[in-house]
């Protein structure tokens, strides 16, 4: 699935009236598990996350794990329009993902996603 963003503008096409950053994919309290690896030859779940950036003049985002400790663990690539996708590993349990710009000044909302070996 290709994604990307326009700077300035959403990934809908509406302009934006301050920088934001939203997690597309996948939704809040997703559960995810083996039928959902990315890369079933690498240990544990990879999972692609989407996400679309309105006015923000990156060329990419991070995304942050907060389970149990806050850290950086992927860069997205965003296209013209602001969309991009990072396939990444996710640790079993409750894994809280974020993105946030690379001066941390804006953030999307948190996603929790439940992540299962079954």
């Amino acid at each position: 699935m290709a994604l990307g963003v326009a700077l300035g503008a959403c990934g809908d096409g509406g302009a934006c009236e301050e920088p934001t950053l939203r997690i597309l994919a996948p939704e809040d309290r997703t559960i995810l598990g083996v039928r959902d690896d990315a890369d079933p030859a690498v240990p544990g779940i990879q999972h692609a996350v989407a996400v679309e950036a309105c006015g923000l003049e990156a060329e990419e985002v991070v995304l942050w794990l907060e389970a149990p400790h806050v850290s950086p663990f992927a860069r997205v690539r965003l296209d013209e329009q602001g969309f991009g996708e990072a396939v990444v590993p996710l640790p079993v349990g409750e894994a809280v993902v974020r993105a946030r710009s690379e001066d941390r000044e804006v953030a999307s909302e948190a996603v929790t996603l439940l992540v299962t070996l079954r």
